[in-house]
């Protein structure tokens, strides 16, 4: 995943850590792609393009996922901006339902 590191705990992320992937729709709709996925690699990467042509890119992480899970990742890498935050293995917040 090619990433700013604004979009990634400053560049903070690394090998072993666990994270959460979210993309932002340029719709502003904001979901979870991944959840706790394990950081297999991180490398600098390079202002030429890549995946995201153009796109200034800080450095590129490698998630550990399964067949189904690549493919919505790279879905969601082609439909908005992705953010990378550690996870922390906590329950999802569910909505208040008022009454």
């Amino acid at each position: 995943i090619p990433l700013d590191p604004a979009q990634a705990a400053n560049g903070a992320i690394g090998v072993g850590d666990q994270v959460d992937v979210i993309v932002a729709s340029r719709d502003g709709e904001a979901r979870y792609v991944l959840k706790s996925a394990a950081v297999v690699d991180r490398s600098a990467g390079d202002a030429g393009g890549g995946l995201v042509s153009g796109s200034r890119v800080g450095f590129v992480i490698s998630i550990e996922v399964d067949e189904a899970q690549a493919l919505d990742l790279a879905a969601a890498i082609e439909a908005g901006t992705i953010t990378v935050v550690r996870s922390t293995g906590a329950a999802s917040a569910e909505p208040e339902v008022g009454g």
